[in-house]
């Protein structure tokens, strides 16, 4: 009859909303958790909460690259100095930037006929990053630089070879000199995926280079301490022209950076000539790590002459994973959420069909 109560089917709803009631927290609650812990593992340099980006290249058009004024990029600096002549290549903003967003696409000349024959290097001068140009940020910027832990950068490496990178941060010190900075032993490489290593490093007079190896995509980190290249907690080193002195002088500090290149170096002989770099999203960063996954590195051999032939990387094959991937973790999350639902809908048929008996 209409409104009247059957009491097995009012038992049955209420043991079903009571166990709802008892589960449903504790599913949110694990899926926060794992949550948190998918955002946790990602890669330095992506996304975390904090972060200072310095240049995206999002609002960038080729009318804002090449020549030694333009807000974005300079034009490739040419030494035209016996025998280090630097060849350079062609540079356009690009859609193949981090995410299929904006990125500067890096293209070496293959068919160099320079005196060293077919090294390329492409070094160029980015504007944005310690806003060189723009007085108007500038003072923004800096104290950008002064807070943060660390520094990394994008890089794409669409060649057949590993090619030599050099992060080159130029400070003002009190004396009106500057000194010239680059990759420390505490760098490291992070991959799309999270798996972290440590670089191979240039050996000789350019020992502050790093190796990128070939078809590598993710990004470079720096710790933001300032120190000698030897010194397993430098991210920073001074260049090895420098006097090392120069890190305990007055203004030897982040709060006064000058400027920032970026330098890149291949030998193109034999290569498909198709191979190009990508960098991107040139950011500073709340949070330095990853840490060394282990305690040494094997540098690389390479002409101490100053020869930028890149030698093979021993370390792109057999890296050490630090952490797990985004999409790994996503399909945890999504196991577990479908493991747990799948117990509470047999706990209330189960529970259904006893209170029905």
């Amino acid at each position: 009859m209409p409104g009247r109560n059957i009491p097995g089917k009012d038992a049955a709803t209420n043991g079903e909303r009571c166990t709802m009631k008892k589960v449903l927290p504790l599913l949110l609650a694990v899926f926060i958790i794992l949550c948190s812990a998918n955002a946790m593992a990602a890669p330095a340099g992506y996304g975390t909460e904090g972060n200072y980006m310095c240049e995206d290249f999002e609002d960038a058009d080729n009318s804002m690259i090449g020549n030694n004024d333009s807000p974005v990029a300079r034009a490739f600096d040419k030494h035209d100095m016996d025998p280090y002549y630097f060849a350079d290549g062609t540079m356009e903003i690009t859609d193949e930037g981090q995410d299929g967003s904006k990125g500067l696409k890096l293209i070496p000349d293959y068919y160099s006929d320079l005196p060293n024959g077919t090294n390329v290097i492409m070094r160029t001068q980015l504007q944005r990053v310690c806003a060189t140009l723009d007085d108007s940020k500038r003072e923004e910027v800096l104290n950008a630089w002064a807070e943060a832990a660390g520094f990394s950068f994008y890089v794409k490496n669409v060649t057949e070879t590993d090619i030599i990178c050099i992060p080159g941060l130029h400070i003002n010190l009190a004396n009106g000199s500057t000194m010239a900075l680059g990759a420390g032993l505490s760098t490291m490489l992070v991959e799309t995926d999270g798996t972290t290593y440590e670089p191979d490093f240039v050996s000789g007079w350019v020992n502050t280079a790093i190796y990128i190896p070939a078809e590598f995509e993710g990004w470079v980190v720096l710790k933001n301490v300032i120190g000698v290249h030897e010194d397993w907690d430098t991210g920073w080193g001074v260049q090895p022209w420098e006097d090392e002195n120069k890190i305990n002088a007055e203004g030897a500090s982040f709060a006064n950076a000058a400027f920032f290149q970026i330098d890149f170096r291949l030998g193109v002989s034999g290569l498909d000539d198709t191979g190009y770099i990508v960098v991107d999203s040139f950011e500073l960063l709340s949070n330095a790590e990853p840490v060394p996954s282990s305690g040494s590195t094997t540098p690389a051999d390479d002409n101490p002459t100053g020869s930028a032939e890149a030698q093979p990387s021993e370390n792109s094959e057999g890296s050490s994973p630090v952490s797990i991937s985004g999409t790994v973790l996503t399909a945890i999350i999504v196991a577990a959420v479908v493991v747990i639902a799948a117990v509470i809908l047999l706990a209330v048929i189960l529970n259904k069909r006893k209170q029905t008996k």
